[in-house]
């Protein structure tokens, strides 16, 4: 049994034990995917007649079937696509955006009483930080007050970036991270590039998840801003910074700097390079670790991260600062 289901049944059978579980639940720490079966697996013993996920019910075969009607995704179309969802919607937007619509619609099916005598409604809210902020204004009062039976279980792999008005209604769990070792062979085993598995369970063990392709990609600019840094070139420096700007995820694009202004922190503490996250990268890492305080312009990025979630940008936060 993972450290991860190992936790969660715990909580689980604290709420068994006390006969009281809250009425939204807030999953990270660990990749999606990992997060979907444990939610699927906590779905399962909340609509289950026994609450034991027993499996012989008649809810538990028509959850193992995928047609419990009580049973509600929402989700925004790639992410559905991403991690093989089946979500309750008309939107084929390749947007990473959950619309007011979709959760209209959602808080529709709700108000009908469940499938189930006495049974409970379910919804599964992937990666919350994809609601646009009228779908998300549109959820509040629900989320708060779900009505009889309901329980609404969320899962992000960045929870920094879910407003906070939703994280304020729901109880958090973070899951202890995987293994390094586990994850290394996962990711190896999921066709990620060998040279930079150990980067991407590094930085997945710290809340970030990114391809190989990404982390490739992302890295050069993040490299090449840390570098015109070190060498105090501000033309360069806001060049770089520009391109950081651009990436698609713009917390992990800053995670991602932070982890490699770790590790020159450490190389300029004199630790060895098996301490690394980036370690394909020691002597590249090596090369700029003695050119000036990396721990302070650590700091400095890891004060700013949190502002991403009121929306400013990553180019704003960073442009004054440097070595």
């Amino acid at each position: 049994m993972s450290r991860q289901t190992q936790r969660l049944k715990r909580v689980l059978a604290g709420w068994q034990q006390r006969g009281h579980w809250p009425h939204a639940l807030l999953l990270s720490g660990v990749p999606t995917d990992v997060m979907l079966r444990l939610a699927m697996h906590v779905a399962k013993i909340r609509l289950c007649e026994e609450q034991s996920a027993c499996s012989n019910c008649p809810s538990c075969r028509w959850f193992d079937s995928g047609n419990h009607i009580d049973f509600h995704l929402l989700a925004s179309s790639p992410t559905a696509e991403e991690f093989d969802l089946r979500i309750e919607s008309e939107n084929t937007s390749v947007r990473r955006l959950i619309r007011k619509d979709d959760v209209t619609a959602l808080l529709g099916r709700l108000a009908l009483h469940a499938h189930v005598q006495n049974g409970w409604r379910v919804v599964l809210l992937v990666h919350p930080e994809e609601l646009h902020t009228a779908a998300a204004n549109a959820l509040l009062k629900t989320l708060e007050e779900p009505g009889e039976r309901t329980f609404f279980l969320l899962i992000s792999e960045q929870p920094r970036a879910v407003l906070e008005t939703i994280i304020s209604r729901c109880q958090q769990l973070s899951l202890p991270p995987l293994e390094h070792q586990k994850l290394v062979k996962e990711l190896r085993d999921s066709g990620e590039d060998s040279k930079v598995v150990g980067a991407l369970a590094g930085l997945q063990a710290r809340g970030i998840n990114l391809s190989s392709e990404d982390l490739l990609a992302w890295r050069l600019d993040a490299m090449e801003w840390l570098s015109a840094c070190a060498a105090g070139e501000d033309h360069r420096r806001l060049l770089a910074l520009d391109r950081m700007n651009k990436a698609s995820d713009a917390d992990r694009m800053m995670g991602l700097a932070l982890s490699l202004t770790l590790d020159l922190s450490r190389l300029q503490n004199g630790m060895q390079q098996s301490a690394l996250t980036h370690g394909d990268l020691a002597d590249e890492l090596g090369a700029l670790a003695g050119a000036g305080p990396w721990l302070d312009l650590a700091q400095t990025i890891a004060d700013a991260r949190p502002a991403l979630a009121r929306n400013v940008r990553l180019h704003t936060l960073l442009i004054g600062a440097s070595l």
